[in-house]
C-alpha cells in the first residue's frame, strides 16, 4: 500500500513574510499584520494575522477599509513568486524524509501552492515508524519557524484533506473502517476520518461547493451517499474524479519537484562514520557500482550529486556537474571528493576540524549553519549519490593513432576538475546570442552547460573574425582619388589597404538602449594583417572591431 504525507502551512504567505528579512522585526502574535493584492476593484487582504483577525480583518477585504477599521495595522504586498520559491526550498529540504516530494497542485493558479506531498512509501522504518516521521517532519520545520499541519494517508486525496480539515497529526491506516468498529449501516463504508471532513476537503470547484451547500450536502460522507449515477449530471464530472481519489480508485500523479533520478546508489551504516577518510572509501565504491551501471547501458554521467545524511543536523549535497557524460570511477570520484574539499575550505557547509592530542591527531566532521556551527557528534549515518542527468557515452573506434581519439575525453576531464577546483564560473565557454551587435552578440556560460544551438539570426551573417575586441578602438581611414582605402591608422599604426570587401550593414533594433546603425567592412593590408572595421552611419566616425588570424 502506498504511503503519502502532507505537510500543510496555515497563512503561508503570512509565515513566509515573516521568516524573511523584511518581516523578521513583527511579531505576529501580538502586532495586527495584513498582506495586501492588487485586484481590478482595488487591493484587498490577502491573508491577515490572528492579532488582525480577532479586530475585525478579513480576508478580500478591500485594504482601505481594513486600515480604516484598524489604523495601526502593518500592511504590505503579497509576493507569489517569494511564496512559491520558498515552499520549492522548503520541499528540497523535505527530501531528508523522502525523495519523491512536491507541491500540491494548487486549487487556484493565482495563489500557487500551499503545501508540500511525500510519497514515504518504505521510508517509515528508517524513522522508526509512521508517527516518529510524522513528528520529526513538523519539529524540523519548527526549527525553521514554520507552524504546519501534517497528515498521513494511502492516497494523496486523502492526505490533503486530512491535513487541511482533519485533526492535526492524522495518520490513516486504511480508506476502509477499521475491523470491528462501530459503523452506521446508513453512512458509506469508509473511514470516518474522511466521512466527517466538510466537502472543501474534495478540492472541488467554487461553483460546485455552492450547490452542494444549497442542497444541504455539507460533508464527504452526505456525498458519499448520494447515487453516483445522478452526481456528474448536477455537479459536473469533476466531483467523481476528486472522489475516486480521494478512494484511490483513481490514479493521481504525484507532482515532483525533481525528477526521480536516473540511477541511485546508497550506503546505511550501522555506527555513524565521524571520520573523512572511510567515508571517501564508501564513496568511491558506490561511485564504481553506478559506473557499472552506466556502462551497462552505454552512458555516462553528466549531472552527479552526493547526499550525506545525519541523525539530528540536515542532509549535506554536493553536486557535480560535467563538461561531457563519463562513466569513468576514477574521474567522477575526484571530482566529488574535490567538492567536499571545497566546502571543507570555504566553511559553505562542511569542513575538516583538527583535534590535537598528545597520542594521536584525528579528523572530525563539523557542520556550519546560518547563524551558528553545530558539531554533528553523531557524524554520518548514510551516503547516497544520484545521477539526475546523463546522455549515451560515444562509441570509439580503433585507428592508427588512438591516442588521438582521446584527446576530447582528456580535454573534458581537465575543464571537469578546473571547474571544481577554481568554480563553475572560472572555466567558461562562449555562447552565441541572437543579436546583430558583434558586442552583445555571445555571452560567457560554465564550461559544463550545456550550450543552446546557434541562433538563427546569426546562420545567415558574414565572416566573423577570430578576435573580437571588447570595445571597439577609433580610427582614420584615408581615401586614394579613386574613392577606395588607401591606409588605415589608428594609435601608432599606420598600414596601407591592399584590398577592401564591404559593406555588411548592421542595424539594430529601435528597443535597444543604445541602437548601432553601422556599415562593416573586411580590408587586408600589405603586409597581410586581415581587419574587420566599421563606418557609424550617425557621425561617420571608424572604428575597429576585430582582427581576422
Amino acid at each position: 500500500m502506498r504511503r503519502f504525507l502532507c505537510l500543510t502551512f496555515p497563512r503561508w504567505p503570512l509565515q513566509r513574510f515573516l521568516n524573511s528579512a523584511e518581516g523578521a522585526k513583527f511579531n505576529a502574535a501580538s502586532e495586527a499584520i495584513a498582506l495586501y493584492e492588487r485586484s481590478a476593484h482595488g487591493p484587498r487582504i490577502a491573508v491577515c494575522s490572528v492579532a488582525a483577525g480577532k479586530r475585525g480583518v478579513k480576508r478580500g477585504m478591500l485594504l482601505a477599509d481594513a486600515t480604516a477599521l484598524v489604523p495601526d495595522l502593518c500592511v504590505h504586498e503579497v509576493d507569489r513568486a517569494a511564496d512559491t520559491e520558498a515552499l520549492k526550498k522548503l520541499a528540497l529540504f523535505a527530501t531528508r524524509f523522502s525523495p519523491l516530494t512536491g507541491l500540491e497542485t494548487p486549487l487556484d493558479e493565482k495563489e500557487g501552492s500551499r503545501a508540500l506531498l511525500l510519497d514515504i512509501t518504505g521510508c517509515s522504518q528508517v524513522f522508526g515508524g509512521e508517527e516518529n516521521l510524522l513528528r520529526q517532519a513538523r519539529q524540523a520545520l519548527a526549527k525553521k519557524n514554520f507552524r504546519s499541519r501534517a497528515a498521513i494517508a494511502p492516497t494523496i486525496g486523502a492526505c490533503w484533506a486530512l491535513a487541511h480539515y482533519g485533526a492535526n497529526g492524522t495518520i490513516l491506516e486504511d480508506i476502509l473502517p477499521a475491523a470491528g468498529a462501530d459503523i452506521d449501516p446508513a453512512q458509506p463504508h469508509v473511514a470516518p476520518a474522511l466521512t466527517g471532513l466538510p466537502l472543501p476537503a474534495l478540492r472541488l470547484e467554487p461553483d460546485a461547493l455552492t450547490w452542494l451547500s444549497k442542497l444541504g450536502l455539507y460533508r464527504i460522507g452526505d456525498v458519499l451517499k448520494q447515487p453516483r449515477a445522478t452526481l456528474p449530471s448536477r455537479f459536473g464530472a469533476h466531483i467523481i474524479e476528486r472522489v475516486d481519489q480521494l478512494l484511490g480508485s483513481a490514479p493521481e500523479i504525484l507532482p515532483l519537484l525533481r525528477p526521480p533520478p536516473e540511477f541511485h546508489a546508497a550506503r546505511a551504516f550501522e555506527y555513524a562514520i565521524k571520520n573523512l577518510e572511510p567515508l571517501y572509501v564508501v564513496i568511491e565504491n558506490l561511485v564504481e557500482k553506478l559506473c557499472a551501471e552506466l556502462r551497462q547501458r552505454c552512458r555516462g554521467a553528466r549531472e552527479l550529486e552526493c547526499w550525506l545524511y545525519h541523525e539530528v543536523a540536515e542532509p549535506i549535497a554536493v553536486d557535480v556537474t560535467l563538461l561531457k557524460g563519463s562513466a569513468a570511477p576514477k574521474h567522477l570520484f575526484q571530482l566529488l571528493r574535490t567538492q567536499l574539499e571545497n566546502l571543507q575550505i570555504r566553511g559553505g557547509f562542511m569542513r575538516k576540524k583538527e583535534r590535537s592530542s598528545k597520542r594521536s591527531r584525528h579528523s572530525g566532521i563539523t557542520i556550519h549553519r546560518e547563524g551558528g556551527e553545530i558539531e554533528a557528534h553523531e557524524g554520518v549515518i548514510a551516503v547516497a549519490l544520484r545521477i539526475n542527468a546523463s546522455e549515451p557515452l560515444d562509441a570509439e573506434q580503433l585507428a592508427l593513432f588512438h591516442h588521438a581519439l582521446r584527446a576530447p575525453d582528456d580535454l573534458a576531464m581537465t575543464l571537469d576538475r578546473l571547474s571544481m577546483r577554481l568554480g563553475p564560473q572560472a572555466v567558461a565557454r562562449v555562447e552565441l546570442l541572437e543579436d546583430p551587435q558583434p558586442e552583445d552578440a555571445y555571452r560567457l556560460i560554465p564550461a559544463s552547460a550545456i550550450p543552446s544551438s546557434s541562433p538563427a539570426a546569426l546562420q545567415g551573417a558574414g565572416l566573423r573574425p577570430l578576435q573580437l575586441l571588447e570595445d571597439p578602438q577609433p580610427l582614420q581611414v584615408y581615401w586614394s582619388p579613386e574613392d577606395r582605402f588607401e591606409r588605415i591608422q589608428w594609435g601608432s599604426h599606420d598600414e596601407k589597404i591592399r584590398e577592401a570587401q564591404g559593406p555588411e550593414r548592421i542595424d539594430t533594433g529601435w528597443w535597444k538602449e543604445t541602437p548601432a546603425r553601422r556599415d562593416y567592412y573586411i580590408v587586408e593590408t600589405e603586409r597581410g594583417a586581415r581587419y574587420w572595421i566599421f563606418r557609424r552611419l550617425n557621425d561617420d566616425r571608424w572604428f575597429l572591431q576585430g582582427l581576422f588570424g
